[in-house]
């Protein structure tokens, strides 16, 4: 199995002060471990989030159908200039989504693309991104620059690791 070099994860804006640890998950490619990767992380998570980058932005109807389907679950939508992997600059906002995460939303999830990579605008919203009932990050995307990490505590790794089938994760450099 191929190393991917993820990027710098290490301090990552938003990423909360806990003893949790950040992974990163080995593939050879991004395809290969996206339903995977999302069912496992789900075990460990309440809420999804997606984001719009601006008023601005042009979904595809593909991604404004999508953000319809998944209306019912929505938990709230907020203007913020930081989420998981991103911090904004010149006083700029994007619309972020949060959704209670269940099986069906999940199953929508893993539908609507092939790789954690393809949630960009203006195709899909943008940067998928798990959490727990606080709000903290469980997994991560960087869509543009094709990053995805976990955060994770000692107990979660290990349950992680004990998932059939779950995709193989260690400690990022």
């Amino acid at each position: 199995m191929e190393h991917i070099n993820l990027g710098p994860i290490k301090n990552i804006p938003g990423a909360a002060v806990t003893t949790r640890r950040t992974y990163q998950v080995l593939f050879d490619s991004p395809e290969d471990i996206y339903e995977p990767v999302l069912r496992t992380a789900a075990l460990f998570s309440q809420r999804c989030g997606v984001i719009v980058r601006s008023e601005h932005v042009r979904l595809t109807e593909v991604a404004s159908d999508l953000l319809l389907l998944l209306e019912p679950k929505l938990v709230r939508q907020e203007l913020v200039a930081r989420w998981p992997g991103t911090e904004l600059t010149r006083n700029r906002m994007s619309r972020r989504y949060i959704y209670d995460l269940d099986d069906e939303l999940l199953g929508w999830l893993v539908q609507s693309a092939r790789s954690p990579f393809q949630w960009v605008n203006p195709e899909l919203p943008e940067d998928l991104h798990f959490m727990r009932e606080d709000c903290s990050t469980v997994l991560g995307t960087i869509a543009q620059e094709d990053v995805l990490w976990l955060e994770l505590d000692n107990e979660e790794r290990d349950r992680w690791r004990d998932v059939k089938d779950a995709p193989i994760i260690h400690v990022a450099t």
